[in-house]
């Protein structure tokens, strides 16, 4: 077979499961119910395969990079994951497979449907193609948001609630309550906005800034080794980047700034109650403004 061909030609070992050994495939069975759970049974069915690929492809890039894994202390997995360095062997493919793809993707008619349809909404209500759009979704119970073709991930937590969400080419942003907790490099094309504005989707104004409330509190925790701090009997995750660190969470609405010196590394959902954040360990009325140097959402 070509598949046992390339890993041998690589050094690498094809190794199977046995008969009658169902045990040795529990992760692979672990992981393809979630994705049943949180992709499939959300999306429903597909049109065609290459809608289905793009879910696939973008649930398993916030699965690896975006998505809180309780077997990691809450930490994501591409956080954990270190590429090789130094000297790599290079992958040796087939000639068949190395010409191939190239052939494939040089035909004139991939370009002409990506602009064709494009050109044919405008007509219909909602901004031209390419646009910034607005629109209203309720979050389903697993957490797992679509629009379009892009995953949101938002956790079971807010399942009920309606977020807003500022969409564009560069960057998706969810709002609840006028509050920014979610931002996202955008996978939706013209095409795809122009779709949500003829759903009904409303011309985005400017992208929303981080909220500036003159009521908050602010608390300061030292970062674990699994990127979480303690707030009350809450466990958040700033991110693994972070261990170690002195940090500054700024509770402010529903919302928690997560500040190390005076960088805003990230913005996150907040679990407390307005009425016991006051009594929280070190809790402190917020400045009135915090100087944000840089936004790495």
């Amino acid at each position: 077979m070509l598949f046992d061909r390339i890993c041998r030609e690589n050094g690498i070992t094809h190794l199977l499961t046995k008969v009658a050994s169902p045990t040795t495939t529990g992760k692979i069975e672990r992981l393809h119910q979630t994705l049943q759970r949180e992709l499939l049974d959300v999306h429903g069915p597909f049109a065609i395969l290459e809608d289905a690929q793009a879910a696939v492809d973008a649930w398993r890039e916030d699965y690896n990079a975006d998505r809180p894994h309780q077997s990691l202390a809450m930490a994501f997995p591409a956080a954990r994951f270190v590429p090789a360095t130094g000297e790599v062997l290079g992958l040796r493919i087939p000639p068949e497979l190395a010409v191939s793809p190239p052939a494939q993707a040089q035909p004139a008619p991939t370009p002409a449907p990506a602009q064709t349809p494009p050109a044919a909404v405008p007509g219909t209500a909602g901004p031209l193609a390419g646009h910034a759009v607005e629109l209203d979704r309720v979050v389903p119970p697993s957490g797992n948001m679509w629009v379009a073709d892009q995953q949101i991930w938002l956790g079971p937590a807010l399942a009920g609630r309606t977020v807003r969400l500022w969409a564009g080419l560069d960057r998706v942003h969810v709002l609840i309550d006028g509050f920014r907790v979610k931002t996202l490099p955008s996978r939706l094309g013209a095409r795809d906005l122009a779709r949500l504005a003829a759903a009904g989707a409303r011309p985005a104004g400017p992208p929303p800034a981080a909220p500036a409330i003159g009521q908050v509190i602010e608390v300061e925790r030292t970062v674990s080794a699994a990127g979480t701090v303690g707030l009350d009997r809450y466990q958040l995750s700033v991110g693994s980047p972070l261990a170690g660190r002195r940090i500054t969470l700024r509770l402010d609405g529903p919302v928690a700034h997560v500040l190390a010196g005076e960088v805003l590394t990230r913005t996150i959902a907040c679990p407390v109650p307005d009425a016991t954040r006051a009594r929280l360990r070190g809790a402190r009325p917020g400045s009135a403004c915090t100087r944000w140097l840089r936004i790495g959402l």
